[in-house]
This record gives C-alpha cells, structure tokens and sequence, in this order.
C-alpha cells in the first residue's frame, strides 16, 4: 500500500516547527443528538484525539478533509492527562489499531416488529502512517462519511473547549461532560440548572457497561460519583446526583448541574448539603450584616432547592419536637433560611 504524504509546498523552518506542535483549534462542535444518544467506549485519551480532529474540521464542508497530525502534536494530546505514559510508539501504534475497529451505536427510526433498528458506524474510514513536507512522522486521519451529519453543517450542536477537559482522565467524565454541555446549551435561554434523569439502564448503554456493574451500589461508587468528582475538580460544570427509587430498588439517576460561572445556581448547588452554622467563612458581624438584607419571598425564587431543603429539615425537626403551631414552624424555617442566605451568598 502507498500512502499519500502531506503536500504544501514550503521549506521546513523552526517557527515552522514550532507552529507544528499543537493542534491549531480548541473547540470541537459535535451534534447534539450524537452527544446525547451515541453508544460507544473510547478511552480517555482515544476520546480527546477524536475530539481534536473535530475541533480542527471545517464544518460548513460538504465532506470530510483529510488531516495529517504530527506525531509530536499527538503526543502534546495524549500526554496532557495524569495516566502514565507508555512511549509514544507504543501510544500511537495501539491507538491506531484499537479506534479503527470501535465502533459507535445510534438510534433510528427505522422499526421491526415495533421496535427500532440500532444503526452502527465506525469512527474512522483509514488512519495511515505517512511524512510531511517537514519529514516529520505523522498520522493520516479521515473521519468516516457516515459521521457528517453529526460534524459538519451543524445546525444544534454542543461547544467541547479542549483546554477545559485536557485534566479528565475517565471516558466516563469525558461523556457525562459532554452530556451535560448539550443539555446547558439548549435550555440556557430558559434555565441555568437542568436537571436530567436516565434509567441505570439507559446509563449502562451510554457507558458501555452493560455487561458490568449490577449493583447500583458499585455502579455509582466506582463509575458515576468518580466520574462526577472529576467534572467538578476540573470542569467549569457543577454537578450533584441522586439515586431515584422504584418501590425499594434504585431504578434511575438524577442529575442535577450548571455553569460554575452562574454564581446563583452555583452556590445554591454546591453548599446545598452544608450546615451554614458549621462554617468560619464569615465573621458574626459579616453574617448579621448580610441577614439584614434578607427577604424570604425573594430568597425562595433565588434559591429553590435550598428552600425546600429548609423546609424539609426543619419541619422534621419540629415533628420530632412535637411542634404542630404551624406560625411557629414558618418562623423557624424563615431563620433557617435566614442563616444560610447570610453564610453563602
């Protein structure tokens, strides 16, 4: 077989070099349905590669571009996560062998017997071995056809900044990450938090787990709440989940998440599980300054979930007292209230 080598005419140079060792573009425009429905397992680091030749297609082309990466602007990828690194040899040699076979399950609407067909698509129609003009070692890559119309003339799509997820080192962070920015892209003209539910079957499909994990138990300890973990370490996304029962058994995960820099929602999230009068955040005039400023029928539109959280707690504690005055119990949780508007906000 003869591989075709990278052909622009220039000579080799050092500020040519040096432009030659990262991947020009940042962000990576991937389809929404795509985002949100494809079934597939990709490493950590076989999910940034393919997000990096995303990010470097011309989306308003009729097809694919073929696109010749340096090995050294790969090794700049596949080095940026904290996994160790086995040489980059042995990195590019098994990359290329093991994404060519992966392939990516969608759903249709095309039915038997009622019920719907899966399609299935490979990521790659070739990766190939070849030199450019430069005589540096490089990798071929053309995405396979099928995938057009989930990259390129996209009409709803989701932004992936690649400076943002460089930290991920879970495929299961990757996706719930990208998951997570579709849904914030389509409801940010309405909504800043989302909430999304999936069965843990839907869950397992997404994650190519299938087969593993059928304990919620483990499930959660070793996939989901790890992989959570990561998105808010790393990501600019803040993320909270809770199991969601049928009669005795857990059936779905509920996911509840925005935008870091939508400071509201952020705080409202992030502290929602804290006891305001456990922290030295704030001194007591600070406190009693901010609790001036208080006003519950605001605070209740501001702060949903930490109200009804109040509400909750705080009614218990009174059943538990045996406090059935109904104005008094409205006073205690207004101070409730109270007291975490002054310590978080």
């Amino acid at each position: 077989m003869t591989f075709i080598t990278f052909s622009h005419k220039f000579a080799p140079n050092p500020s040519f070099m040096a432009r030659r060792r990262t991947l020009t573009n940042k962000i990576a425009r991937v389809e929404n349905f795509f985002v949100e429905n494809a079934q597939y397992v990709l490493n950590a680091r076989e999910q940034k590669i393919v997000l990096h030749l995303a990010a470097n297609l011309d989306t308003t082309s009729e097809n694919f571009n073929e696109q010749i990466v340096s090995i050294k602007d790969l090794e700049a990828v596949l080095k940026q996560s904290d996994k160790k690194w086995g040489g980059i040899y042995k990195e590019v040699a098994d990359f290329s062998e093991r994404i060519v076979g992966k392939k990516i399950k969608f759903p249709t609407n095309v039915l038997l017997n009622g019920k719907a067909l899966p399609g299935y698509i490979t990521w790659f129609s070739s990766i190939a071995p070849c030199y450019n003009d430069a005589d540096e070692v490089c990798l071929k890559f053309r995405f396979n056809p099928d995938l057009k119309p989930f990259l390129l003339r996209l009409n709803e799509y989701v932004r992936i900044d690649l400076t943002e997820i460089a930290g991920l080192n879970s495929f299961y962070s990757l996706r719930l990450y990208q998951i997570f920015k579709a849904n914030l892209a389509r409801r940010s003209k309405y909504v800043k938090t989302v909430k999304k539910n999936y069965s843990l079957e839907e869950l397992r499909q997404l994650f190519g787990a299938k087969k593993k994990y059928d304990s919620f138990k483990y499930f959660n300890r070793d996939i989901i709440t790890k992989a959570i973990n990561e998105i808010n370490e790393k990501t600019q996304i803040y993320v909270k989940h809770k199991g969601l029962r049928t009669g005795r058994k857990t059936t779905h995960v509920q996911f509840i998440f925005c935008e870091k820099k939508d400071h509201k929602d952020y705080t409202q999230l992030s502290f929602l599980d804290k006891n305001p009068m456990d922290s030295d955040k704030k001194t007591p005039d600070e406190r009693k300054a901010k609790q001036e400023t208080f006003n519950l029928a605001t605070f209740k539109k501001s702060y949903p979930e930490v109200y009804k959280k109040q509400v909750r707690e705080t009614r218990k504690k009174c059943r538990d007292l045996k406090l059935t005055d109904e104005n008094q119990i409205s006073t205690y949780i207004e101070n409730a209230c109270a007291n975490w508007y002054a310590e978080f906000t």
